[in-house]
C-alpha cells in the first residue's frame, strides 16, 4: 500500500466528514446529487491522470490496474447523477403543476364569489328599490351568512355610492344591533339615534346604551345610520338560522318595516336559497 491510496481514501474520508459533522450534514444531505456529480468527475480525472501510472495504490494493484474500473465507476455515478437529476426536475414540474391547479381553483372560486356578490347586490336593488327611492341616498341594505361565530357580508346595495361598497366583510355574532337581531323571534327595530356630528359623541354614546359594542368596532362603522330593521332569514329545518338582513339609513325616522317585511317574506325562499348556495361555494 502506497501514499497513492490517500487520492482515493483522503475523499472518501473528507465526504464521510461532511455527512457526520452536525453543521456540514443538512448541506449534504441537501446537496447529495451534486456529491454524486462532483465524485464521478473527481474519478474521471483520476483515471485520465493515473491512466500511465505503475503506481502501486493496494493489494499489488497499480493505477493502471484499477484504470478501467475507475472509468466505469465514474460511468455509474455519472448515470446516477442524471436520473436523480431528471427525477427531481419531473417532481419539481409535477408539484409547479400542482401550485398552477391550486392558483386557477382559487381564483375560480373567488371569481364566483364576486360574481355571487354581485348577483346578491342585485336582487336587493331590485327588490327594495322603493325603499330605496325614499332613503333618497341614505338608506343600505345588507344580507349576511351566518358561520360558526360570525356574519360574512354576502350582498349590499346602496344608491348612494359613498355607502355602496364592501367595507369590512365579517362582522361579530355577539356584537352591535346585528347580535339583537341574531337572537330576536321578531324583527328588530330601532330608529330616533342622534345624527352622527362632530366625533358623535352623542351618537355612540346612544349605539352603546342600546346594545354591546366596542368603541374600535364603532370607529370602524363608515355608514353612521340612526335606523335600523334587522331580520333574520331562518333555516327550513331545525338548524340555526341561515343569516340576517340589516336594512339601514341615516335620517332616524321609523324605517317602514311593514313593507321590508313583505318583501322578505315574499321572498323568503329566494334568499334562503342565495345564502345556502354561498355556503357550498366557499
Amino acid at each position: 500500500m502506497s501514499s497513492d491510496i490517500f487520492f482515493l481514501v483522503g475523499y472518501v474520508f473528507i465526504i464521510l466528514i461532511l455527512y457526520i459533522i452536525p453543521k456540514t450534514k443538512k448541506f449534504a444531505e441537501t446537496n447529495t446529487n451534486e456529491i454524486i456529480g462532483i465524485t464521478s468527475a473527481y474519478i474521471y480525472l483520476l483515471a485520465d491522470i493515473k491512466n500511465d501510472s505503475t503506481n502501486l495504490i493496494a493489494f499489488g494493484f497499480s493505477w493502471k490496474d484499477l484504470n478501467t474500473v475507475l472509468v466505469f465507476t465514474g460511468i455509474g455515478l455519472s448515470l446516477l447523477y442524471i436520473y436523480i437529476n431528471f427525477k427531481n426536475k419531473s417532481e419539481f414540474r409535477n408539484d409547479q403543476e400542482i401550485k398552477n391547479s391550486l392558483e386557477q381553483a382559487e381564483k375560480k372560486i373567488n371569481d364566483s364569489q364576486t360574481e355571487f356578490y354581485k348577483l346578491c347586490s342585485d336582487i336587493i336593488k331590485s327588490y327594495f328599490h322603493e325603499f330605496f327611492e325614499n332613503s333618497n341616498g341614505s338608506g343600505r341594505v345588507s344580507i349576511y351568512k351566518f358561520e360558526e361565530n360570525h356574519f360574512t357580508l354576502l350582498g349590499r346595495y346602496s344608491n348612494n355610492p359613498i355607502y355602496n361598497n364592501k367595507g369590512r366583510i365579517t362582522y361579530d355574532y355577539n356584537e352591535g344591533f346585528i347580535a339583537i337581531g341574531w337572537q330576536s323571534v321578531m324583527p328588530f327595530e330601532i330608529y330616533g339615534l342622534p345624527k352622527y356630528t362632530a366625533k358623535g359623541k352623542e351618537w355612540k354614546a346612544a349605539i352603546r346604551d342600546k346594545c354591546t359594542i366596542s368603541d374600535r368596532t364603532l370607529n370602524k362603522i363608515k355608514m353612521k345610520s340612526s335606523s335600523f330593521f334587522i331580520k333574520r332569514v331562518n333555516n327550513d329545518d331545525s338548524g340555526n338560522p341561515l343569516g340576517i338582513i340589516v336594512v339601514e339609513q341615516l335620517r332616524s325616522n321609523r324605517i317602514d318595516n311593514e313593507n321590508i317585511t313583505q318583501i322578505l317574506d315574499d321572498n323568503h325562499k329566494i334568499i334562503a336559497s342565495l345564502i345556502k348556495s354561498m355556503k357550498t361555494l366557499k
